[in-house]
């Protein structure tokens, strides 16, 4: 699908999968996948890139893609043991629905439901919908989740994104100072939840983070200059459409440092220093979903500097 100076292509990309290329007329492209929905690329210019994918990432179908922005759902993790890590959306195979371009935006839609094998995984009927809006200035991606059967179900959803970085050494994220985490890598219990008390966060050790943000916005700073802002919000949407925003959702930092990289065979023993995750989603806790009732997750991705 084209209009003058944008275009939507659908093509073949690595391990022979198919991928849908989005050209914005004023030079920015992205990159995603269906497998797994997966953006593998975005670039506000053709000079810079904003993701990071591994040089050691596999795309062969079966294993979610090391990078970009995989899709979490429906557990973030694994509490549930039946189930692969942060679920099934990230590898499965999704259909793109629909494309549109206007004058300032160019957009596809991908869409995933359940199936048998997500059933005998996780038993219940769903529409994902996933939206990615690419403009001169910003990406935005959307994930709407639907509850499409008879009964309530419980699940989490995060976007994982990989921001690509020069030197982790010189990385600092504002946007974090004053809200409370849970501290993954210390992994012991507390009473009560530990709160930033900086302004600028800096990462020089395996770092895993679930912050119970308010601000809803990132920056990722390198060097002392802004590179990147992550906005992000959260709503359920009712039957009726209206919609009842979220007020704290969570944003995952994510850094595997030297010896989870080393641990992990799609992934660099050194990447760890060439990207950091800001990972918007509700995962602190199970969001409950009545019949009828969705739920969007959204963030926009804004380069600067």
């Amino acid at each position: 699908m084209s209009c003058p100076g944008h275009t939507v292509l659908r093509e073949t990309g690595l391990g022979g999968m198919p991928r849908v290329l989005l050209k914005h007329k004023a030079g920015a492209t992205a990159e995603v996948y269906n497998f797994g929905a997966t953006l593998t690329s975005y670039k506000p210019t053709p000079e810079r890139e904003v993701l990071f994918v591994s040089h050691k990432a596999l795309f062969d179908g079966q294993k979610a893609i090391r990078g970009g922005v995989p899709l979490v759902f429906p557990q973030f993790g694994q509490p549930k043991k039946e189930m692969a890590q942060h679920g099934f959306a990230r590898t499965s195979h999704w259909e793109l629905s629909d494309t549109a371009v206007t004058e300032d935006v160019v957009r596809a839609v991908f869409h995933l439901t359940d199936t048998e094998i997500t059933r005998m995984l996780w038993p219940f009927s769903f529409l994902l919908s996933y939206t990615l809006s690419l403009t001169a200035q910003t990406l935005t991606t959307s994930l709407r989740i639907e509850n499409k059967g008879e009964a309530p179900f419980e699940a989490q959803a995060l976007l994982h994104t990989y921001l690509r970085v020069r030197d982790i050494g010189q990385v600092a994220l504002r946007g974090f100072q004053h809200h409370p985490f849970v501290d993954k890598v210390a992994a012991q219990a507390v009473e009560r939840l530990p709160t930033e008390t900086r302004n600028s966060v800096n990462i020089a050790q395996e770092t895993d983070r679930v912050y119970q943000t308010g601000a809803n916005e990132i920056t990722l700073l390198e060097g002392g200059a802004e590179r990147v802002k992550v906005e992000y919000t959260a709503c359920t949407v009712n039957r009726d459409g209206s919609d009842e925003a979220l007020p704290h959702p969570d944003c995952v930092l994510w850094n595997p440092w030297v010896q989870k990289s080393q641990a992990m065979a799609d992934f660099g023993d050194r990447e760890f220093q060439e990207m950091v995750c800001l990972e918007p989603g509700i995962v602190s806790a199970f969001y409950s979903l009545a019949p009828g009732q969705a739920f969007l997750l959204e963030q926009t991705i804004r380069p600067l500097g």
